[in-house]
């Protein structure tokens, strides 16, 4: 699998990289807004258009490494309950020993931005006590939302608490 800060892999138990998922969250909002226009492909279009700008934007990135005094299977669980209430869980594997688990939900000013947060939660020496890595991604444009930063942040928070 590739490593969590890798951004374009797509190994093991993933089903598509972040940023394959971004520009598809992308097209599909470029296709809603064409398909507006009530032009014949305007869709079509639209959807073409937003992939294609997702593709050549950059990525908001924030990681944040937390230890926690839960067992890993209790953690998994709660990253699908965040995920499933926040948005939606796109996949889950295991990898050398840890889980992951992937959600996208909506962040960024007035929730506009699509997101992807990956949750990897491995065993630490210590009895019960797991490790919990949260990135967040997100495409940033000419107006800075921090959209990968707040979705790693708001799941941080929501696992915590």
């Amino acid at each position: 699998m590739a490593a969590i800060g890798d951004k374009d892999g797509a190994a093991g138990g993933r089903s598509k990289s972040d940023d394959d998922l971004l520009a598809e969250a992308a097209g599909r909002l470029g296709a809603a807004g064409g398909g507006l226009n009530l032009d014949f492909g305007g869709a079509t279009g639209g959807r073409l258009g937003g992939r294609w700008a997702a593709r050549r934007m950059s990525n908001n990135v924030l990681e944040i490494d937390l230890e926690l005094a839960l067992p890993t299977a209790a953690i998994v669980g709660r990253a699908v309950e965040v995920f499933e209430q926040l948005g939606k869980v796109v996949d889950s594997c295991q990898d050398d020993g840890a889980m992951v688990v992937r959600g996208m939900f909506d962040s960024g000013w007035l929730d506009l931005c699509p997101a992807i947060v990956t949750v990897r939660v491995s065993t630490t020496g210590g009895e019960g006590t797991s490790r919990v890595t949260i990135r967040g991604v997100a495409k940033e444009g000419l107006i800075k939302q921090r959209a990968g930063e707040k979705a790693a942040r708001k799941v941080a928070e929501l696992l915590v608490a």
